[in-house]
């Protein structure tokens, strides 16, 4: 039976608590008269009643705390567990890691989002990570009865709220500015990673940790054209982050995990066409030796980072440069123009789609080879088989061989000995790779 009694200047309430609970008879203070203090503990008995009991002393649990506890027990992604974790610190941990989850209300989480996405200047993306990992917290919070419902805004459907500004579309690159992007590359190896992505659909990520144990290629012989696949592993077959900016070999973004046919590791295959297989043959003979072992390694025999190839190769060729003249003009750098500002690397995967479908490739073959999953049955059921792929190697070859024909391909058609990229392996710099290990 509930009942008031005196506390300070004011009233506190008292209820038998539910069977086990420690104290047995929990209690709230602050009250201004009794009959408020009584009405209150009655109302906790008839929530125990029900069912719908929360218990005040764990709702006053600091948020910190509560992520803590909830963070540890989670099945995660590793690089979802590392983003989770990397935008916490940045940004949740600052605002609301010392705040009870019973004093966070919803206008006040609006409110931050808000200061996040104009002040802050945070991108959608991050936005997104940063709401997803607190929705977790506190969707867990309200099933373990810590509080009565979650203050996360719920999300907007419709037109986007998130900055005003329509999402970006991906775009397809005409063949004649891809082949001025080419031109601008002067590192071959950095002109093939772009022919790579347009020609496999591969993520950034898929590509920057390609390896050379799992590129399988056929050299010509007699009567028989260049062969081969790359095989991306779903344990470590991409290039991630930590949460502080250290690469390592994780598992993709999405794809195929299983054994595509016997003889065949578990994996997502991408089959090669014969002329992009000639040239990654003639690429490897130039490749020196890393010990880890990665197919495009950047200068001192590590992996390439997003960041520096965005920056340094990909925004000048496509965004051009303005003409530079050093202070004591013993330097001078002409203007490039543009080609066509704002184009992302990643619509070298939109373009590589459009060809798919150009070529008439069947649509489960094209979303094996993208890494996409197939809504609905036809996910489950539909499997790509040897006709399938053999028409996808033979519609690219045609693909290449036309646009030869076309008069275009010549920054990439003549190589058969291309020129080594600079490399060199500082023993500080250089480190095992291993399957997952950092570098």
């Amino acid at each position: 039976m509930a009942w008031a009694e005196r506390h300070g200047k004011g009233w506190r309430a008292r209820w038998q608590g539910p069977p086990g609970s420690d104290p047995p008879y929990p209690s709230k203070s602050g009250f201004a008269t009794k009959r408020a203090a009584k009405t209150y503990g009655e109302d906790q008995e008839a929530a125990i009643r029900s069912g719908a009991y929360i218990d005040p002393r764990l709702s006053e649990t600091r948020f910190g705390a509560w992520w803590e506890k909830w963070f540890a027990v989670q099945d995660l992604r590793p690089n979802t567990r590392q983003a989770y974790n990397q935008q916490y610190r940045k940004h949740i941990a600052p605002r609301w890691a010392q705040v009870p989850l019973a004093a966070i209300r919803g206008i006040d989480v609006e409110e931050w989002l808000k200061t996040l996405r104009e002040d802050a200047g945070l991108s959608a993306s991050t936005r997104n990570i940063i709401t997803s990992a607190m929705s977790g917290a506190f969707d867990s919070a309200v099933f373990n009865r810590m509080i009565p419902s979650s203050p996360m805004p719920p999300k907007q459907s419709g037109r986007r709220k998130s900055s005003g500004k329509p999402a970006r579309e991906g775009v397809v690159i005409p063949l004649g500015v891809i082949e001025q992007i080419l031109a601008r590359l002067e590192l071959d190896a950095d002109r093939l990673i772009v022919l790579v992505a347009l020609l496999t659909g591969m993520r950034w990520s898929e590509i920057a940790g390609m390896r050379l144990a799992d590129l399988h290629l056929t050299a010509p012989r007699e009567g028989e054209a260049a062969c081969g696949y790359y095989r991306i592993d779903p344990s470590n077959g991409a290039l991630h982050q930590d949460e502080h900016a250290r690469p390592y070999l994780g598992p993709p973004k999405s794809g195929s995990s299983s054994a595509l046919a016997p003889g065949y590791k578990p994996g997502r295959i991408i089959d090669l066409p014969p002329l992009l297989a000639s040239i990654l043959l003639a690429y490897l003979e130039t490749l020196p030796t890393t010990r880890d072992g990665l197919l495009f390694p950047n200068r001192y025999g590590g992996p390439r980072r997003y960041e520096a190839f965005n920056v340094d190769r990909w925004r000048p060729a496509v965004d051009g440069q303005a003409a530079h003249v050093s202070p004591k003009g013993r330097s001078v750098r002409e203007a490039v123009p543009a080609i066509w500002p704002g184009l992302q690397i990643h619509d070298l995967k939109h373009t590589h789609k459009a060809i798919l479908n150009d070529l008439r490739v069947h649509p489960v073959m094209q979303d094996y080879r993208l890494g996409h999953v197939t809504p609905g049955a036809p996910g489950i059921y539909s499997h790509p088989t040897e006709q399938m792929r053999a028409e996808l190697v033979e519609g690219l070859e045609r693909f290449l061989r036309g646009w030869v024909e076309a008069g275009l391909g010549a920054a990439w058609r003549g190589w058969r000995s291309p020129r080594p990229s600079p490399i060199s392996l500082p023993p500080a710099r250089s480190r095992a790779l291993g399957d997952n290990a950092l570098f």
